[in-house]
């Protein structure tokens, strides 16, 4: 007599249209929300808009509240040691936000309001998602999209630098107004243009080229036959788009998410590799002596010559002032800008001052953690899961890199992106095809031969 097993969480999601129905939906819609999103939309004449990105992962938060409430998403056994590095972090963020609120710093009140109630958000973003995306088909179709979303993104950050103009500025999205300050304006190194395609910033649209690109090689890694080529060639946009914008902390970021990724690697794809670098830079040498040479400055690493190097040695001495005073929980969430504190480009040294060393070295670990453990894992993967858990150890290798010479959480794609990876880490690298398995019932016996033949 066959036992009747009870009913998967996925199965009574599937069962019960609407909630958890739209919420798959927003999962779907957050990578073309998140790279359409120019800093800032609005819709005409009424003043009304936000971010698209920002809209989409509210609302995609707001509808995971409520699937939650009513037991129709997953719990977070599946997502690897994201929850358990997600709880220091939400504990640590909390104490510094009461520790600044018994400080009383009433003109900042609304600031450190809105950061916290931001910090919870995204954690709650990261776990919904992170189950929402259990299932492998949901999975692997929500980093198809992610993918092939940055590699319009890159293609536009290439055009603009063959053409010298920004091409992005021309698009616009129905109903809606771009109000940016920064859209338009022609950023430039060595005489050429740094382009920021859709994004507010060349810095923010490099990252996110660069932190999209091993993502991007694993799908092609793990493709067969024509669809090998589709993948590799956004590969190739995402690289060249991340190289366009001349930035250290992109071009330094992916050059470390390669290597990471090549840890698991047959020798002589790693010396394909080399072999490829090497043929690309000669290409540059010969064909763009002058874009050679706009490289070459960038890691010139001299104060008296770059502008943005000066400005982070003294905003690192100012920090390393504000740290000795408030080692423990920081001086206050968004508050060292509103205090006057000079930008610090550098997201590390930014939650030290702001909340604290314990909770800069819970970032680190929220990072460094789950990328070992996808790294640790990846050899007792399905070949296609293999690569995915190779490629996003090495984007979050590059994450960490930019976290350290950049003020990531100042940008807001590349902040929605942190936890958009965070979420998809458990996954792949927990087994996800075994989450849509039903698990055996004790006493089922296995099927004989006969009962497999008939």
């Amino acid at each position: 007599m066959a036992v009747r097993r009870p009913p998967t969480h996925h199965a009574q999601a599937a069962s019960r249209p609407g909630s958890f129905d739209i919420l798959l939906v927003l999962a779907y819609a957050l990578p073309l929300a998140l790279l359409l999103q120019r800093q800032s939309w609005v819709v005409p004449r009424t003043g009304l808009g936000s971010g698209i990105g920002l809209v989409v992962a509210v609302m995609f938060v707001a509808f995971a509240i409520a699937g939650y409430a009513a037991n129709m998403l997953p719990p977070s056994a599946h997502l690897g040691p994201v929850p358990k590095l997600l709880l220091p972090w939400t504990i640590l963020v909390t104490w510094s936000y009461l520790v600044w609120s018994c400080r009383g710093l009433p003109q900042l009140s609304l600031l450190a309001n809105v950061g916290y109630a931001q910090n919870i958000a995204e954690v709650i973003f990261t776990l919904a998602l992170g189950g929402v995306l259990a299932p492998r088909q949901r999975y692997r179709t929500f980093v198809r999209i992610l993918v092939a979303c940055g590699a319009l993104y890159g293609l536009l950050l290439v055009i603009t630098s063959l053409v010298g103009t920004e091409v992005s500025v021309a698009l616009k999205l129905p109903l809606l107004q771009a109000t940016d300050a920064l859209q338009g304006v022609e950023n430039e190194r060595g005489g050429f243009i740094r382009p920021q395609g859709m994004a507010g910033h060349p810095l923010e649209a490099g990252v996110i080229a660069t932190v999209l690109t091993p993502l991007a090689i694993s799908l092609a890694r793990s493709a067969r036959g024509r669809e090998r080529a589709v993948w590799w060639g956004c590969a190739g946009a995402l690289a060249l788009g991340s190289l366009s914008t001349l930035s250290r902390s992109a071009t330094v970021g992916l050059a470390l998410a390669i290597m990471v990724m090549s840890l698991r690697w047959p020798r002589r794809t790693i010396g394909n590799t080399v072999l490829a670098a090497l043929l690309g830079l000669g290409c540059l040498v010969v064909a763009a002596p002058g874009r050679f040479a706009a490289y070459a400055d960038l890691f010139s690493l001299s104060s008296a010559t770059d502008s943005s190097l000066y400005s982070r040695q003294f905003a690192r001495q100012q920090a390393f002032t504000v740290i000795r005073q408030h080692f423990w929980a920081g001086r206050g969430v968004s508050s060292h800008g509103a205090l006057g504190g000079r930008t610090l480009d550098n997201q590390l040294l930014g939650f030290a001052v702001e909340q604290g060393v314990p909770l800069m070295l819970a970032f680190v670990l929220l990072l460094c953690v789950p990328g070992w453990w996808l790294l640790h894992r990846a050899p007792a993967l399905p070949s296609a899961d293999r690569e995915l858990a190779g490629g996003l150890a090495g984007s979050l290798a590059a994450l960490l890199l930019c976290s350290a010479i950049l003020d990531i959480f100042g940008f807001p794609q590349i902040r929605l992106l942190v936890f958009l990876l965070l979420a998809l880490v458990g996954p792949v690298a927990a087994g996800a095809p075994a989450v849509d398995r039903q698990a055996p019932v004790p006493g089922d016996a296995a099927p004989s031969n006969t009962q497999l033949r008939s």
